[in-house]
């Protein structure tokens, strides 16, 4: 051959690195390039033949992809005879052995076809039997065309066997041109007939097995030609072929078998994987086949390598060139890498390009791409040596290791690690399918909440026929019933009530409103207003619009009828308009108009307007002359100037009018029996001009009282106070107090004051003739009550509601050394109806007993309150603490434990004392029994604390009461979620601020800061406010979880005294919704069977409720306010038992006086108790309560319940009808039974009911006490 010269540096470079005594490094580049031109054309005519089959879609496609690793598995078995073949054959050429090359090339051949038939023929027999047990998933028509396929493989595999083994015995004899010719003549008859029966002919699957036929009979007999005829490497006869040495059968066979079965196993692993494929679907088996394909001809060049290592190394070993060998081994692994970086730099770029040869689906162009692309580095950094040095290997006789390394990689990292991955995968969907479905789509609450009914009806109005006018003109009738007549001014919208029964009217506003001397403009004006508006305007300022002088005064509003009353619709705010001059008139208007204008008119218009080509426009000087303008225009509207023409005008000209800040408003007035109802429909409010109502005063003076009349007013302040009319406190702050308490987000951080809360949305305006009572019927959660005394601003007594209608947030902005707040307002208001009804009381509930009287009748007739039948003996409360967490360490380690304070059955010894000690009526209520103790995990999960006794104790506690004749109720909070809950994602679950979204968390009130967010030293102090979205699912799971527990009742600590709302952007829940969501969950507790018991005693907490603890036993000591009554147990009184906070934790200097109060309250008494000494929770969250040792207490309790038994058990189960104040110390209570209670707290005995009430003691009298 002829010798080309090189360069004298390349030469010597390549003789350093690749030559050696066997092999030069021109035999070496020789051996090189025909492996990679021949792995090369390989995979590049596999991949275009996958192109050419993907063209009839992607069933094809799987198709192939199915059958190919089933007959590569096939394939493998004699491909492994061959290959120990080419390794002896290269042996047998190391060692100058001609007659051992032609036994081994002879066994080779007749064992190679001889395998191969016998491995081929169940597939020839039973093709649909083996796909159909391989591939039971696989759709129909794949299945059908792998049929076909796998038959016609079958058979060209036959035919393959011949081209095989003659192609393993060139290779061995280093006749890399040889092979490279029978694999260009090979592939180019598998391309050239694909694209004939594929794409010419169009057969689809079958034309591909036509074409693999063809092609490998062409190669196999090509190979004969080339081995034995044309030129002959190997010298030998037809009969030297069926030879047989057994020192050359054991050499291939040590090879073959090991790479046999290891190539089996690995296609088996690839059948494996294609079975996993299956279950993804037809697009993603295509796309699996695809990326394969391409993968194929990426590292065939690492395959080549692979080979060469063979060829090379083999011989090396043969002539016991052992050092060589290995160095040549090292050396095609270097060659493979380098060959697999250039093919990659080639690829990379092209991969868009070579995937769309495949005519993929958008889908599967997308997936074969994100598979390839993370391919790469394993390509570039794992593919080469995986290859070269299994091989190298081999061909050094070692074929031991490298096969079990194989079979290892592929069956325990590729198919086990790849289960494992699609195990976490789907495991992760799953959780992330929880996660969605738990806390993103959980839309389960909004079934509780109900949309609001919105405006009513309208029609025209027309005025009835009044034969006999109660209230004079300009006033007329508009609804009438038995009771009530409804009468509407439509020139100011005041409304009057006349009640046929006392002859009292009632207005909206004062009538004579312009006539108090006390009042100014601004609040001449609010008297005559039926509502003041509190907005932001664009620019986010705050301002206020008050109904009268921004509407009705400018005439502004309408009337209209609506059923059972009247409707006035407001549209508020000033027109930004002011003068009706266009910028621009045609000549013709404006000459029209100018000839009817008066002489200074026509003066003015000369000044204003300048008369151009398309008619007169505003001058430069005239849209500064307000004067002049202001003429203009007064004279254009009297000549019929509209603001429809002024806009249109404006439109002409070219300019945008600003939209006017204002808003439209509508306010109903429905007549009822004894009542009217306002109705403010937020949802019909328009807001304009970028204004944002945020709040609203509804009313503020209906029923108000003259400084000329006597009574007071009732405020639900607590317990329930009295404010005098004229009481002369003007200096004094008005009252004013959300009911149910401020919302926690919208409050502040510091907690300045002890605030009674307000547990019932109503107020009361009581004459001396006659008294209405207000309560809020809808959007009492949104609503705050106020109170003021005449002398201040006006000269009216007055007490009404005022309802926030969107939230707003000041955030601090900081920079520069300064600091500023800007506020941030919710984007939407919230569309409630807010309702106030004004009942209108008889003589027969007069004052403020009647009042409560009426609305404990009312409660009573809808079902929200049950007269008690249970009479005798009064309830005694008594907290039990049972499990606390402590803080402890264990060496040096801080952790959480629980301490038993209270075992269950401690417990039944503590009811059994109390028995003994006289106490029958027991009402018990266990806190920190389950999940942690009384800082408890939330509550979808219960676990009862073993340390107490378990689940088993705890019904046996709970019978041992019954057995007494007294009540267990288990402690459960679900809305304060302490921070230490384990089972509980804050960030998830946790109501959110609206500006900044933090999560809305708060703790106790640290009496340094006064801030109500720290935890004084223990974390579960820190609590999170539950998002109302998820109560639902919290009281769910409760109620499922100890639906089977002997238990007789639950003890709410939350639900019937917390309301808050999320803020969350993205889902905010407003109060009065989460108020129904909250309703919705007490009613399904109180469904579940089990008897309630409920802290604080909000109104929509008392529905089904058996006993209320802390309800409120006074009152807030505003200075506005007279006296202190009981109107809230005056309304419970004998539908509820109640108490108030356990007396053994209150700080007093005067227990008697505390007695007293309850007894003039009808309340019974409570204790808060612990087995163990209180001592040892002073490590704990609970160290507040350091007086509730048991022991200490037992005789104490008895003494003072059976003082209070004496006074109040002859009401127990009656209806407190009447409380007096006789006198400053002095107070009387009267029973429907008959029965009245006078209370002394004085330090004189005095005389009341016909007997003498001792000093610091109650006198009973009446009923079983005559």
């Amino acid at each position: 051959m002829k010798q080309h010269s090189v360069p004298k540096f390349l030469d010597n470079f390549l003789t350093r690195t690749l030559s050696g005594t066997v092999f030069s490094w021109r035999e070496i580049l020789q051996l090189t390039f025909p492996n990679v031109l021949d792995c090369l054309s390989i995979m590049f005519i596999s991949m275009l033949i996958t192109a050419l089959i993907s063209s009839n879609g992607e069933a094809s496609v799987a198709a192939v992809s199915l059958v190919t690793p089933l007959a590569w598995m096939i394939t493998c078995i004699f491909n492994g005879i061959s290959a120990g073949g080419t390794v002896v054959v290269a042996q047998s050429c190391g060692m100058k052995d001609p007659v051992r090359i032609r036994k081994a090339a002879g066994m080779t051949l007749w064992l190679t076809v001889a395998v191969g038939t016998v491995v081929c023929l169940p597939l020839l027999m039973f093709p649909r039997q083996v796909l159909t047990l391989l591939y039971p998933e696989a759709e129909a028509v794949v299945l059908e065309k792998a049929r076909i396929y796998l038959s016609g493989r079958a058979w060209s595999i036959l035919v393959f066997t011949i081209y095989t083994a003659n192609f393993g015995i060139l290779r061995g004899l280093g006749e890399s041109g040889r092979c490279l010719a029978l694999s260009v003549i090979i592939n180019a008859a598998y391309l050239v007939f694909s694209i004939l029966f594929l794409n010419v002919l169009r057969m689809d699957i079958l034309g591909s097995v036509f074409a693999l036929l063809l092609a490998r009979f062409i190669g196999s007999a090509a190979s004969v030609i080339l081995l034995f005829f044309w030129k002959a490497p190997v010298k030998m006869t037809f009969g030297q072929i069926f030879t047989c040495d057994k020192g050359i059968l054991h050499s291939t066979l040590q090879v073959s078998i090991p790479l046999g079965l290891e190539q089996v196993c690995s296609s088996l692993g690839n059948v494996v994987a294609e079975m996993y494929m299956i279950s993804l679907g037809t697009t993603a088996l295509a796309t699996h086949a695809i990326a394969n394909s391409v993968i194929g001809v990426w590292y065939s060049p690492a395959m080549a390598a692979a080979n060469l290592s063979v060829t090379v190394v083999g011989r090396c070993f043969g002539a016991e060139k052992y050092d060589e060998a290995k160095r040549y081994g090292v050396r095609c692994d270097q060659i493979a890498l380098i060959l697999v970086l250039l093919t990659s730099a080639l690829f990379i770029p092209l991969l868009p390009a070579l995937l769309g040869q495949y005519h993929p689906t958008p889908e599967v162009l997308a997936m074969a791409k994100k598979l390839l692309y993370w391919s790469i580095p394993s390509l570039l950094l794992f593919w080469p040596r995986s290859n070269t040095l299994p091989s190298t290997l081999r061909a050094a006789n070692d074929t031991l290791y490298p096969s079990v390394v194989s079979l290892a990689v592929l069956w325990v990292v590729t198919i086990g690690l790849g289960y494992v991955l699609a195990v976490l995968l789907v495991i992760v969907a799953a959780v992330a399918a929880w996660y969605l479905i738990r806390f993103e789509f959980n839309r389960d609450y909004q079934a509780y909440i109900e949309a609001p009914a919105g405006a009513a009806a309208q029609s025209e109005l027309a005025a009835l026929t009044d034969e006999n006018p109660n209230v004079a003109a300009p006033f007329q009738l508009f609804a009438e019933n038995d009771n009530l007549k409804l009468y509407a001014d439509l020139e100011t919208a005041n409304v009057a009530i006349y009640d046929k029964r006392s002859g009292e009217t009632i207005y909206s506003n004062p009538v004579d409103a312009d006539a108090d001397k006390v009042a100014n403009k601004t609040n001449k004006n609010y008297l005559k207003s039926q509502f003041l508006l509190d907005y932001y305007n664009a620019g986010l300022t705050s301002s206020t619009y008050d109904s009268y002088s921004m509407s009705v005064a400018l005439g502004n509003f309408r009337a209209a009828a609506i059923e059972d009353g009247i409707a006035f619709i407001y549209d508020v705010g000033v027109d930004s308009i002011q003068y009706l001059t266009p910028s621009y008139l045609p000549t013709e208007r404006y000459e029209g108009l100018y000839e009817q204008l008066s002489a200074q008119a026509k003066k003015a218009a000369n000044i204003v307007y300048e008369k151009r080509d398309d008619g007169y426009w505003i001058s430069a000087t005239g849209a500064s002359r307000t004067r002049e303008m202001a003429r203009v225009s007064k004279e254009f509207v009297a000549l019929g100037m509209t603001k429809a023409e002024y806009l249109e005008m404006e439109a002409l000209a070219g300019k945008e009018q600003a939209e006017t800040l204002g808003f439209t408003v509508t306010l109903e007035w429905h007549l009822g029996e004894d009542n009217v109802e306002a109705k403010l429909p937020v949802s019909a409010i328009e807001e304009r001009g970028g204004g944002k109502v945020y709040r609203i005063q509804l009313l503020p003076y209906m029923a108000a009282a003259g400084s000329d009349e006597n009574g007071y007013m009732v405020v639900p302040n607590g317990s329930g106070s009295l404010i005098r009319f004229n009481n002369g406190k003007n200096s004094a702050a008005v009252y004013s107090q959300y009911v149910y308490d401020m919302d926690l987000i919208d409050g502040d951080y510091t907690q300045t004051q002890t605030i009674q809360s307000v547990r019932l949305p109503l107020w009361g305006v009581c004459r001396e003739n006659t008294s209405v009572l207000a309560t809020i019927e809808n959007g009492a959660s949104l609503a705050a009550i106020s109170a003021d005394v005449a002398g201040r601003n006006n000269s009216y007594n007055n007490a009404f509601a005022m309802f926030t209608l969107r939230g707003s947030e000041l955030l601090s902005l900081f920079g520069a050394g300064e600091t500023a707040e800007m506020p941030i307002v919710e984007d939407n208001y919230y569309g409630e109806d807010l309702v106030i009804r004004y009942t209108f009381l008889t003589a027969e509930n007069k004052g403020y007993s009647g009042l409560a009287n009426y609305y404990r009748a009312r409660l009573i007739a809808e079902n929200v309150l049950s007269p008690l039948e249970e009479t005798g003996d009064i309830p005694f409360y008594y907290d039990v603490i049972g499990g606390v967490k402590e803080t402890t360490h264990f060496m040096g380690i801080q952790y959480l434990h629980v301490r038993a304070m209270t075992t269950f059955d401690e417990a039944v010894e503590i009811a059994q004392s109390l028995n003994k000690a006289g106490i029958k009526h027991q009402v018990m209520n266990f806190q920190g029994w389950m999940n942690g103790g009384y800082y408890h995990d939330v509550a979808n999960n219960v676990s009862v604390l073993r340390q107490l006794g378990g689940k088993n104790r705890l019904e046996n506690l709970n019978s041992a009461i019954a057995r007494l004749g007294g009540e267990l109720y288990a402690d459960v909070a679900f809305q304060k979620v302490t921070q230490i809950s384990k089972h509980y994602m804050e960030n998830q679950e946790t109501s959110r601020y609206y500006g900044a979204g933090y999560i809305a968390q708060f703790g106790v009130t640290n009496p340094a800061s006064l801030r109500r967010t720290s935890a004084l030293g223990y974390s579960e102090n820190i609590y999170n406010l539950l998002s109302p979205k998820f109560l639902p699912y919290y009281v769910s799971g409760f109620l499922n979880s100890t639906k089977d527990y002997s238990l007789n009742g639950y003890s709410l600590r939350d639900l019937g005294c917390e309301l808050h709302a999320d803020k969350r952007r993205t889902e905010l829940i407003n109060r009065e919704q989460a108020l129904m969501i909250v309703e919705s969950q007490l009613q399904a507790i109180a469904d579940s069977g089990k008897k309630v018991m409920v802290s604080g005693g909000n109104l929509y907490a008392l529905n089904g409720v058996k006993h209320v603890i802390d309800a409120p036993m006074t009152a807030t000591e505003y200075v506005i306010v007279d006296e202190t009554i009981p109107l809230y147990e005056m309304i419970l009184h004998g539908c509820v038992d109640y108490t108030g906070q356990a007396l053994n934790t209150i700080v007093s200097d005067d227990w008697q006086a505390k007695l007293l109060k309850m007894v003039e309250y009808g309340a019974s008494p409570r204790y808060t108790f612990t087995a163990q000494q209180a001592s040892d929770m002073k490590y704990t969250a609970l160290n507040r309560l350091y007086a509730t040792t048991v022991a200490n207490w037992t005789d104490t309790a008895a003494e003072q319940y059976t003082y209070l038994n004496a006074a109040l058990a002859s009401v127990s189960g009656a209806q407190m009808v009447k409380h007096t104040i006789l006198s400053d110390t002095l107070r009387s209570v009267e029973y429907d039974n008959g029965v009245t209670i006078y209370i002394n707290y004085g330090s004189q005995d005095a005389q009341a009911g016909g007997g003498t009430v001792p000093a610091k003691a109650y006198l009973v009298t009446g009923g079983a006490n005559e």
